[in-house]
């Protein structure tokens, strides 16, 4: 039942359903919450839309509104009766996975095989043979889902893309990484591990606009108040929302194409730097400790903050596209046990701690230890990992492999990662990541915990 039911939210919140009848007028709209269809006189076909600027997950949640449509009231007290199992039955229809135990798991599983088998990923083993699709439809389909979904947010400083006129603009590194995570996830084989590859499939299909015979532009994205020199690849809006009432808004801003400086290569997609990971990073926030003192300590005077970077210079811990490029998202070795990503990557944070090959409590630092214990700099410390370890698969997969071990302490409000307050001299800026309740999960024995670092305030 919660496999056939995990959806059920979707035609009430989702989509438009609209009632025809026999010579094919409408009727009207449905709305599920009011009653079957069946209630509605003279229906006898449908057809169905997806609403514009839906809110992502807000069907799961929606969910247990329709549940009794389906189920009889025996069926529902008959799962009642044992709480434990109708605690984790609720929670997978509303999406909660992290209290959905094991059947949660099942059915995420499921779910993934099952839209992989209807993409067509039939070369993996785990997926029973189906008719492959192209691999331009299959990432033309990927991408539309990851929009769809909100796994590259639009028309934001900081966002994966805009969408002005005829155009959406994406974060090219950022957005054809997704897009391969998400391919090889849902059991999809033959995804080239090369951008360029990906590029060149997108645009001998019209995918893609290319800048005279390359895919990358070089622009200038600007907002209320920022500013950013991004590379960005250019679709138009028509292939990925073929219906405008189903896009979304447009960007309030311009993006500026501008001509690629001499020391550009246009040959190789530069490295980008993750807005979002500019913004968490601590980088020119924190104060920065005295060249004597590399572990701030109470009594360090916070002084000036660096200057801020340029949007373009590298961040430590963003691996350069060759790097990402030739490198498979999907790992080698077990899913469980000493030889998981998560496992290897708690290993090598604990031996680079040992052997202070990190810096901690500094401006450039991942590690922060806090009143509560020691914070993760997130993503930043899973890019430093996956660089250095390309074979143990991309940052987000270590990253979800890691809380998977479910030894972070979760916020209040049930969401994984913790915002902290950086007191500066003259300014605040916050710093995000996982925090780790047990100081000992990264300062094993033997090595000396550093002291709370006292420009790092909890927010709350």
């Amino acid at each position: 039942m919660a496999a056939l039911l995990h959806d059920l939210g979707k035609p009430a919140v989702d989509q438009r359903v609209t009632l025809h009848r026999a010579d094919g007028q409408s009727v009207g709209i449905w709305d599920p919450l009011a009653g079957p269809m069946t209630d509605v006189p003279h229906c006898h076909a449908y057809t169905v839309t997806y609403r514009p600027r839906r809110r992502h997950g807000f069907h799961e949640r929606v969910t247990s509104l329709l549940v009794h449509h389906i189920m009889p009231a025996r069926g529902l007290c008959w799962l009642a009766s044992d709480q434990t199992l109708f605690a984790q039955w609720v929670a997978t229809l509303a999406g909660d996975m992290n209290e959905a135990g094991a059947l949660g798991e099942i059915i995420q599983e499921a779910d993934g095989l099952s839209v992989a088998r209807n993409l067509g990923a039939g070369d993996s083993p785990r997926v029973a043979p189906a008719r492959t699709r192209p691999l331009w439809e299959r990432l033309l389909t990927g991408l539309r889902y990851l929009l769809d979904q909100g796994e590259l947010p639009l028309n934001r400083n900081g966002a994966a893309g805009w969408l002005v006129g005829d155009d959406l603009w994406l974060v090219s590194k950022r957005a054809i990484d997704a897009l391969r995570a998400h391919l090889i996830a849902e059991g999809h084989s033959g995804i080239p591990s090369s951008n360029d590859r990906i590029y060149d499939t997108l645009q001998e299909h019209g995918i893609l606009e290319p800048y005279g015979e390359r895919a990358i532009w070089h622009t200038t994205v600007a907002g209320a108040g920022w500013s950013h020199e991004l590379t960005l690849i250019r679709i138009p809006v028509r292939r990925i929302w073929a219906e405008p009432d189903n896009r979304p808004g447009y960007f309030e801003g311009t993006v500026t194409p501008r001509a690629p400086e001499a020391r550009e290569d246009n040959a190789h997609e530069p490295t980008e730097p993750d807005q979002n990971d500019a913004q968490r990073d601590p980088v020119g926030d924190l104060p920065s400790p005295t060249p004597a003192a590399p572990i701030a300590t109470d009594n360090t005077p916070p002084i000036e903050p660096e200057a801020p970077r340029p949007d373009n210079e590298y961040v430590p811990g963003l691996e350069p596209a060759s790097a990402s490029d030739s490198r498979q998202d999907e790992p080698r070795g077990d899913d469980d046990g000493p030889t998981d990503a998560g496992s290897r990557f708690l290993q090598w944070l604990q031996r680079e701690a040992l052997a202070r090959r990190m810096d901690v409590n500094t401006p450039h630092a991942r590690i922060h230890v806090v009143e509560e214990g020691v914070l993760l700099v997130s993503p930043a410390v899973f890019k430093d990992y996956a660089s250095q370890n390309p074979d143990h698969g991309s940052w987000e997969y270590v990253q979800k492999r890691f809380m998977k071990l479910r030894v972070h302490q979760k916020r209040p409000d049930g969401t994984n990662v913790h915002r902290y307050l950086v007191k500066g001299a003259r300014r605040q800026s916050v710093v995000k990541g996982i925090l780790l309740p047990d100081t000992a999960m990264v300062f094993s024995e033997g090595v000396e915990v550093a002291l709370v670092n006292p420009h790092l305030q909890a927010s709350r």
